[in-house]
């Protein structure tokens, strides 16, 4: 179950349910953070992704720059100083006539662009910093 980092009242949901559940079925209650699953989730996608990895982990109440170390372990190199991205997203998609949650909206309006080749503009490789 999830043990952060997270939305208190949300953690406490989901800590109570899966106690619940693991007690009913006695299994284990192993906590597992947030963060690192949303990175994780990349494997379901990619299932040859091996560390190290860069990632954007974008939320409605977080949104950070990740990086998956070869240890396994997960480091924060960047972190949105002001709205989370995913709150960028839902006002976006919100101008744009689009449903919420905004991020998944634009995604399918975008259609498929891991195809497409885009390189990175000049301004967004210059930048010197790591704040969002």
């Amino acid at each position: 179950m999830t043990r952060g980092p997270g939305l208190v009242g949300c953690l406490l949901v989901g800590v109570n349910l899966g106690q619940a559940i693991a007690w009913a079925r006695k299994l284990p209650v192993i906590g597992v953070s947030h963060l690192a699953a949303h990175v994780f989730a990349g494997l379901l996608e990619e299932p040859d992704l091996r560390p190290p990895v860069l990632g954007l982990v974008v939320s409605g109440g977080h949104s950070d720059l990740v990086r998956w170390q070869e240890d396994g372990s997960i480091a924060v190199i960047g972190r949105t100083i002001d709205d989370a991205a995913g709150e960028a997203f839902d006002k976006g998609a919100r101008i744009l006539g689009l449903p919420f949650p905004g991020g998944p909206a634009i995604e399918r309006a975008g259609g498929d662009r891991r195809s497409a080749g885009d390189p990175l503009s000049a301004a967004t490789r210059a930048r010197p910093r790591l704040q969002l």
